[in-house]
């Protein structure tokens, strides 16, 4: 199989493993959503957002890097043992020091055994870092992601049973938190096993820890303890400013927001390794990065207005009328994630070419620029205001990134005027569209989004035979290109 084929097979097993694991996740966050309440959800959302912070602490950096490193030497798995070994010696200092700090500061009994048992998903579960995340850099270089997603379905599955039996458990946010983390245990063990099987992997614990991974880590290792609490803060300074009902609201527009990321996520796992050979952006490269924002644009877009002209409705369909007051803050954090899916893929790009310490120069500016402002507008505008602050944040972290591109290649053109152009006249289309019913409006809204794709000319000749070739349908492209209606649209 040759490498073009390779890299779709690779994105498509992505793209359609996370569209699963989204709908899974989704079903169940959104079922736990209905059966906790708002309050108990708030509670949720304020201990993840607490052990996500903490969690952050082992992570050290060092995905990226390891990522890297075996994109071009894909059997250097010592790099990969050391990396694991140091993550576990710190899970260990970290837990511990956590659970010294709660019995110091007599904290609630439950609370310190809830926090326990999400803490272990850091060992257990992809969605957290420490072990299972670096287990995947194998996958991800060899690009054969098809193998943990499909064991990430399963998590997801074994996670949907136990939310259905929570009416059982008289809805109990102690059931659901245990079967939030024993539901990954089963994958966990089936990934060790691929990874033998596939690659002749096995965990090997290293004495010798090496200096240079951990030199290498430490600018991403800044970025994402700034970038986890640019996340998470948002709950916790929502509960203590406005109560565990506020922060309910906002865990549930952020449990539908974040899911998103999964597609950039997608695109940036599929080309960092191809990306990681080199050391400039040139040539192909900077094609392919102006053709993957105008893609990711796209998918901002439409998001963004197919939710906000029936965000209500839509919020009353997902977690019932308790959670209405949340379709603001949902809107308002899906405009922000325009800004952040721009950004999070030019950062990885910088990773890509050993440029990390702007990473944590952005994740440094943005966390200050988002905790000021909603220190200050938080208490009075509640859920809403810490929404405004994301995109505040969002919009200036894009200036930085795009400066620090352009700063190392001036030539490089990241933006495409028909992009605005295209958001201009969706914005419009779906504000009409809204006055239909909920499902005409989303059969119009995918009609007319390809209509205006073509009529826009978003995508060019080049374009369209670049992205045709790594399906390897070229004459496909030629047929497309050479149509004697569609040659108007390109």
């Amino acid at each position: 199989m040759n490498n073009s084929n390779s890299i779709v097979r690779n994105l498509l097993s992505i793209t359609t493993g996370q569209i699963l694991n989204l709908i899974l996740s989704f079903l169940s966050i959104t079922l736990a959503a209905r059966m906790l309440g708002v309050n108990d959800f708030g509670n949720f959302g304020y201990l993840l957002a607490v052990v996500s912070l903490i969690s952050k602490i082992m992570d050290l950096g060092f995905t990226p890097i390891v990522f890297r490193e075996l994109s071009i030497n894909k059997n250097n798995f010592g790099l990969l043992n050391n990396a694991l070994t140091i993550r576990l010696i710190a899970f260990g200092i970290v837990i511990s020091g956590f659970n010294a700090f709660l019995f110091v500061t007599n904290a609630d009994t439950t609370q310190i055994m809830l926090a326990n048992i999400i803490l272990l998903n850091t060992v257990f579960s992809a969605k957290f870092v420490c072990v299972r995340e670096l287990l995947d850099v194998p996958f991800k270089v060899n690009l054969k992601m098809h193998y943990p997603m499909i064991v990430t379905n399963i998590d997801n599955i074994l996670l949907l049973i136990g939310v259905l039996l929570l009416p059982v458990f008289n809805n109990s946010i102690v059931f659901f938190i245990s079967i939030y983390t024993i539901s990954n245990i089963p994958g966990f063990i089936l990934v060790l096993y691929i990874l033998k099987k596939q690659f002749g992997y096995t965990f090997k614990p290293v004495i010798l820890i090496n200096k240079w991974l951990i030199v290498q880590s430490l600018p991403i290792f800044g970025a994402i303890i700034l970038d986890t609490a640019y996340t998470q803060m948002d709950v916790v300074i929502l509960k203590w400013s406005s109560g565990l009902y506020h922060a309910g609201l906002y865990s549930g527009a952020l449990r539908l927001v974040m899911p998103l990321l999964l597609f950039p996520t997608a695109i940036i796992y599929t080309i960092f390794p191809v990306l990681s050979k080199n050391q400039s952006v040139k040539g192909n490269d900077e094609f392919y990065i102006k053709l993957i924002i105008k893609v990711i644009s796209i998918f901002a877009v439409l998001i963004f207005f197919g939710f906000l002209f029936k965000e209500e409705v839509l919020i009353v369909m997902v977690y019932g009328i308790k959670f209405k007051e949340a379709a603001l803050p949902t809107s308002l954090l899906l405009f922000a994630q325009i800004f952040l899916f721009y950004n999070f893929f030019l950062i990885n790009v910088l990773i890509a070419y050993k440029k990390q310490s702007a990473n944590f120069k952005y994740s440094l500016l943005i966390l200050s620029l988002h905790l000021l402002i909603s220190f200050f507008i938080a208490p009075h505008y509640n859920s809403m205001g810490v929404a405004i602050s994301k995109i505040f944040s969002g919009f200036i972290g894009s200036i930085f990134v795009t400066y620090t591109i352009l700063s190392f290649n001036k030539n490089i053109k990241l933006f495409d005027n028909r992009i605005f152009y295209f958001a201009g006249i969706i914005g419009i289309l779906f504000f009409l569209f809204s006055y239909f019913s909920i499902y005409i409006y989303i059969f119009l809204s995918a009609i007319f989004s390809v209509i205006i794709i073509l009529i826009t000319k978003l995508f060019t000749s080049d374009e369209i035979y670049y992205m045709f070739g790594l399906l390897n349908k070229p004459e496909l492209a030629e047929k497309i290109v050479n149509n004697k209606i569609l040659k108007y649209f390109i």
